[in-house]
């Protein structure tokens, strides 16, 4: 397996023993938590996974080892392959050495051609697709080795021997079954003196005289290579890895769950939008029209395809990297015309609507368009060039699992009527908490201070209103006693007018207002201007101060 076997094998120990280290240290530090709304809302947002391959920044968007993608458009998939798995690019030697195993791994066996030919002649590109990856199975080294007693820390080996199989072996089977689908004639085979994306361009035998099909096919399957750990293609194929399923059944679940509507059809539908506009308006039509059409569609309550994101708040720079090519390759098309047009015009209108977090275009807004641009026009196929872009994520993420020994993935489910418990049992806590802030304004020294049994308030002191709520920081480190003082504020000097003089009441406002100085009772939303809460449960103009001691104050 060359070079990149014995850059992993190098870097292996040192990462085992820096994640086993985070585990022993901190092993009981809470990184997230969940809410109704996410547990039932297909766990969005939950921290839940490692994924160390990729990261997708709001304000930045994908992030490859700690490289932005707009800075790898110009490398080759083998590349960031390379990449995924080691943290760093390849020097010319270590490409070499990729590309050379690839190429002596990328004959298909032929039993692969005999159960795609027995499959209906209707199925659909990604049936065939994963099922060519599953049947490829018998092929597995990790299997094998696993069955012989395959020592745990040898796992990775293994994976990478299947990964690599699998990865040489895509590019003819995903062209074959474009052309098999497509009724263009029999496979055609690998050329050993192209790249990885350049090979699987001209096997699918499109019109390339000037070579830009290939130079997008590259593109393409650099920027769809990975994206985190917790969407639907790589999330299957980490839990199916888990169980110490080998890679080939791992990828080919992937490739189920990237099949899904919700998941690989977004070029798709982002290509029937721009195609939709130009038959509207029998060509491009002009800012104004297309401005019309988009709040028209607004107003129906349809979404505008190809555009915001669950993470993203900026332009997608894998778009980005897609419309620098279409402006370079084909800027009077008039498909793409449309596309440059709806980046143009878009954002501005969906800025319109509060309710839209993101108006900038994804990467979907112009990938499809480019491929109908040059021929690809069998929309049932582009999931199919995704899914041999994203083996590449996929791959390098089992890898590096079976390296670190990742545990099999077993999150606990819970039951609708124990959420009905559960919400139950925090309102009573809830309650509970209001009632124990509720009891402060009773005053401990009634007849003293000249109240009565009755009930009826007398003038107090800040000394006189107090409570006690005992709590504990995050770390468990220390207690803390709170005590609520009632007191109207000089807002002026936004110190306590009532019970200064020295005391605590006295201490700035922000010290007092600090979200690690109030007590735990007290909502978020109550918080007020300077040192002062309002109470869900007086009249607005009455204020109060919390105020925080580091040890037990007296009983009085």
């Amino acid at each position: 397996m060359g070079k990149l076997h014995d850059k992993l094998a190098q870097q292996i120990p040192g990462l085992r023993e820096k994640v086993h280290s985070i585990i022993k240290e901190h092993g009981s530090t809470v990184i997230s938590e969940v809410t109704v709304s996410q547990a039932f809302g297909g766990m969005r947002g939950v921290k839940g996974l490692v994924c160390d391959t990729s990261v997708v920044e709001p304000d930045q968007g994908l992030i490859i080892r700690g490289i932005p993608i707009g800075q790898l458009t110009q490398k080759l998939p083998e590349e960031i392959f390379y990449l995924l798995l080691t943290g760093a690019l390849p020097d010319a030697q270590e490409l070499a050495s990729l590309q050379g195993d690839l190429r002596q791994r990328a004959a298909v066996p032929s039993y692969v051609w005999d159960v795609l030919k027995a499959l209906p002649s209707d199925s659909h590109p990604m049936a065939m697709f994963s099922t060519a990856i599953l049947a490829m199975e018998r092929d597995s080294v990790f299997r094998r080795r696993y069955t012989e007693g395959l020592h745990k820390e040898e796992y990775w080996e293994a994976a990478l021997d299947d990964s690599l199989t699998l990865l040489a072996r895509l590019p003819q089977i995903a062209a074959g079954i474009y052309r098999m689908h497509a009724h263009k004639g029999n496979p055609l085979p690998s050329n050993p003196n192209l790249d990885w994306g350049g090979d699987y361009a001209s096997m699918l035998h499109l019109e390339d005289p000037d070579g830009e099909f290939k130079n997008y096919i590259r593109l393409y399957l650099t920027l769809h290579c990975d994206h985190e750990g917790g969407n639907v293609s790589a999330f299957t194929c980490h839990t199916v890895g888990s169980a110490l399923s080998d890679p080939f059944y791992a990828v080919s679940a992937g490739m189920n769950g990237l099949a899904g509507p919700l998941h690989g059809l977004a070029n798709q539908e982002g290509l029937h939008f721009v195609l939709e506009i130009h038959k509207k308006y029998k060509g491009v039509p002009t800012d104004a029209q297309l401005s019309e059409y988009i709040r028209e569609r607004l107003e129906d309550g349809r979404v505008i395809p190809g555009y915001g994101h669950a993470v993203l708040r900026v332009t997608d720079p894998r778009f980005t990297a897609f419309h620098e090519f279409g402006l370079r390759v084909c800027p009077d098309d008039e498909i793409f015309r449309i596309v440059d047009q709806l980046f143009r015009v878009t954002p501005e209108i969906l800025k319109e609507h509060a309710k839209i977090k993101d108006p900038w275009p994804n990467v979907d807004a112009g990938s499809g368009a480019l491929l109908y641009l040059f021929g690809l026009k069998e929309f049932g196929y582009y999931t199919v060039l995704f899914g041999v872009s994203r083996a590449l994520g996929m791959c390098a993420q089992l890898v590096l699992n079976r390296a670190l020994g990742t545990a099999i993935t077993r999150p606990k489910s819970v039951s609708t009527p124990w959420i009905m418990q559960a919400i139950s049992s925090s309102a009573k806590n809830v309650g509970r908490r209001m009632s124990c802030w509720k009891q402060s304004f009773t005053c401990q020294h009634s007849k003293e201070a000249g109240g009565n049994s009755s009930g009826n308030r007398p003038r107090v002191t800040a000394s006189s209103w107090t409570t006690r709520k005992e709590t504990r920081d995050p770390d468990q480190s220390s207690l803390h006693f709170w005590r609520l003082a009632a007191a109207p504020l000089s807002t002026s000097s936004r110190s306590c007018a009532r019970c200064g003089n020295g005391s605590a009441a006295t201490k700035s406002s922000s010290a007092l207002t600090s979200a690690q100085n109030l007590p735990a009772f007290l909502p978020e939303s109550t918080l007020n201007t300077g040192c002062t809460a309002r109470s869900p449960h007086r009249p607005p103009k009455k204020r109060f101060i919390f105020l925080k001691q580091s040890t037990a104050p007296s009983e009085q």
